[in-house]
């Protein structure tokens, strides 16, 4: 049987095309859509948390994104990022791995929208990793409120960091 190449990557194109059009309408719907089963699952507060940033995120947003958390907390959006072709903007601190952490330190992160992202807050990883780019941050003497956005259960070590901080 004879498989006529030119047919075959025009129905792979059109099926990827669909596909591609089809997560991007579920993940639009997951972003924006109060009402879903996803944010149904979380809790009051967090719900709360999340819409009051889907809002502010539509305001302002840097070009660059450093995500700070472990496991569940980054790898939905790691794989979307990646699906979605924006690996070149997005940046997952993810382990202890201390070139990786050191690697952050020299860039510029003021150019940077970074995300803190622990469901229940007190992930330790997570905190080390959120208290290096931090301190480092504050050496550089840049207003940290204008680039941090922390996503926590309410009344979590940083949740209670965020607002002490007027952070988002």
């Amino acid at each position: 049987m004879k498989i006529n190449s030119f047919n075959f990557l025009k129905n792979n194109s059109i099926t990827y095309k669909n596909n591609l059009r089809k997560c991007s309408e579920i993940f639009k719907n997951l972003l924006y859509n109060k009402e879903n089963f996803f944010l149904n699952t979380l809790s009051e507060g967090y719900q709360k948390s999340l819409f009051l940033k889907r809002i502010f995120l539509k305001k302002r947003i840097h070009k660059n994104i450093l995500i700070i958390g472990m496991g569940g907390s980054v790898l939905g959006t790691k794989m979307l990022s990646s699906f979605f072709g924006l690996d070149k903007n997005y940046y997952f601190l993810d382990s202890l791995n201390i070139s990786t952490v050191n690697d952050f330190i020299k860039k510029d992160l003021s150019k940077f929208s970074i995300f803190i992202i622990s469901k229940s807050g007190q992930t330790l990883e997570t905190l080390t990793n959120f208290n290096i780019i931090l301190n480092n941050f504050k050496k550089r003497k840049k207003k940290i409120s204008k680039n941090f956005i922390i996503i926590s259960e309410r009344n979590s070590v940083l949740h209670n960091f965020a607002t002490k901080n007027n952070i988002l």
